[in-house]
């Protein structure tokens, strides 16, 4: 724990440094260690929960073997730069910068073999510029990938066209005013914006396997439309739950095939705009729409719903 420096070894025939300064909480810095035969440098400075300052920068390692860099800085709280490492061969850069809450930008990096992206900047709270996110090719996994970031105003396309784990992407995004362009494969779960209180806009996203949206926009405060996500895929009566708590500035809600029950409740839907949403409802038995403390519901037609086997309640 209280290792500072290390010297420079002969490492030329070394192959694996995986957790090799794990929890070295005390160093400050390291050689650049001849790595040119390295393929494993998962978890090679990770704190394993425990954040450090004490590391602020890393040399420029030859990476042009390295397949997993799972885990590499991982609650290396201090480190405030990194190389633009060779990452070409990397397929797994899972929660690699997790916690690195002084780096303010990305390196450069080469993500067309990363399959697995999780994390990999969550709670990184002072980043605020991203630059390697328009080819993903190989990336299956970006679960929670910014969660926590709540410096990033904005986000660049991301194209990821195999990825269907994208939970929690966006969560805790503070700043965040608009969602990236998003090319993904058929997602099975949102990508979460939770508690993302700026974001003004969402866009389209295939929503047709995915089987829940709980919590999908709860705390977006300042988000006024929700686009035609089609929601025939959820098969759980939770499958809604505190999806729209504290819209407050929701307008407009224009999914469909909603077919269990949920609540509008205290968002900005005019008369007209819920009955959009009735409009939208499928036939259902047993099921209810709140829709109380929006101002519209005065001059509403819950009959459009309640034809439809919906109970309407705060209309």
């Amino acid at each position: 724990l209280d290792l500072k420096t290390v010297p420079l070894f002969n490492t030329a025939a070394v192959t694996n440094m995986n957790s090799m300064f794990l929890n070295c909480r005390g160093l400050t810095m390291v050689p650049r260690f001849n790595t040119s035969n390295v393929t494993d440098m998962g978890a090679m400075f990770s704190m394993d929960g425990t954040l450090s300052n004490s590391l602020t920068t890393v040399p420029l390692f030859d990476t042009s073997k390295v397949t997993n860099m799972n885990r590499m800085f991982y609650s290396c709280a201090g480190l405030r730069s990194v190389p633009d490492f060779n990452t070409a061969l990397v397929t797994n850069m899972g929660e690699m910068f997790w916690g690195c809450n002084r780096l303010e930008v990305t390196p450069n990096l080469n993500t067309n073999s990363a399959a697995n992206l999780q994390q990999i900047f969550q709670n990184c709270s002072s980043l605020t510029s991203i630059s390697m996110l328009d080819n993903l090719p190989a990336a299956t996994n970006v679960n929670s990938m910014f969660n926590g970031c709540t410096k990033l105003e904005s986000i660049p396309r991301i194209n990821a066209p195999l990825a269907t784990n994208v939970g929690g992407m966006f969560s805790n995004c503070t700043r965040l005013k608009n969602l990236p362009v998003l090319v993904t494969g058929n997602i099975t779960s949102f990508p979460g914006i939770i508690n993302c209180t700026k974001l003004e806009s969402v866009p389209f996203f295939n929503t047709s396997a995915m089987t829940s949206f709980s919590s999908a926009f709860s705390g977006c405060r300042t988000l006024s439309e929700i686009p035609a996500y089609d929601a025939n895929a959820v098969t759980s009566s939770s499958g809604f739950n505190n999806m729209f708590n504290n819209c407050v500035n929701l307008r407009r809600m224009r999914m469909v095939n909603m077919k269990f029950s949920f609540s509008v409740a205290g968002c900005s839907l005019s008369g007209p705009a819920l009955d959009e949403i009735y409009t939208n409802l499928p036939t259902v038995t047993g099921q209810t729409i709140t829709v109380s403390n929006n101002w519209g519901t005065d001059l509403d037609t819950p009959t459009i719903a309640t034809n439809k086997g919906w109970t309407v309640t705060g209309s």
